[in-house]
């Protein structure tokens, strides 16, 4: 595991309510530290539960391309060690799905990819999400803008409805650059009015330069 000194803003504003399971809007710039700010805490959280045991995957994040999954994939795997046993497993267009069904049948705990492959290994019934309990998306302003919105909504309702329309509860994390009234419209639609902190650290980021 890399050694973490020090955290930007975002990383310590939202590692509590993440960690705590808490439903959470997050606006922050890219380059700001936004990966490790969700990556860290979601990892935690089922870490410290021993929740992990490779059998069904208990992380959802969702991302816009496949080079931001691969990225977000690396955040992850940058923090296993001995001492963390987790597996990730990367879902994303472009290349063969045989390779990535591969992955998923020798077990993971985290899923990251884009949502028009996840939504198709889903219901080829490659990639099983009903033990999924948490549920996060990065860049959430630009999978809206690339038209995910209908993809994302369809992989929120197979996560959380059964076969019969009973709806479980799970955490959703929202993070974006903007939270304008397009995102917050979608965001109502996964996440309970009034069921969410947000946070708000655009204002503060943006005269700064990003950094990594």
């Amino acid at each position: 595991m890399n050694q973490i000194e020090s955290l930007f803003e975002v990383q310590k504003k939202v590692y509590i309510p993440i960690y705590e399971g808490k439903n959470s809007i997050v606006a922050s710039l890219t380059g700001s530290g936004k990966t490790l700010a969700f990556v860290l805490p979601s990892l935690m959280r089922y870490i410290d539960r021993k929740e992990f045991n490779q059998s069904y995957p208990r992380i959802l994040v969702m991302a816009p391309t496949r080079e931001l999954s691969i990225q977000i994939g690396r955040e992850y795997n940058d923090l296993s060690s001995k001492n963390l046993l987790f597996r990730t497993v990367l879902i994303y267009g472009g290349i063969s799905m045989d390779g990535q069904i591969d992955n998923l049948r020798n077990g993971c705990d985290i899923i990251v990819g884009t949502p028009g492959r996840l939504i198709d290994m889903i219901e080829r019934g490659n990639l099983k999400v009903d033990k999924i309990n948490t549920i996060i998306l990065d860049e959430a302003d630009k999978m809206l803008d690339m038209g995910f919105e209908e993809s994302i909504i369809d992989i929120y309702k197979k996560i959380t409805e059964d076969e019969i329309g009973r709806k479980r509860d799970i955490q959703v994390c929202l993070f974006s650059a903007t939270i304008e009234i397009w995102v917050r419209k979608v965001a109502r639609k996964i996440i309970p009015k009034g069921d969410e902190i947000f946070i708000d650290l655009v204002k503060d980021l943006s005269n700064k330069t990003p950094k990594q």
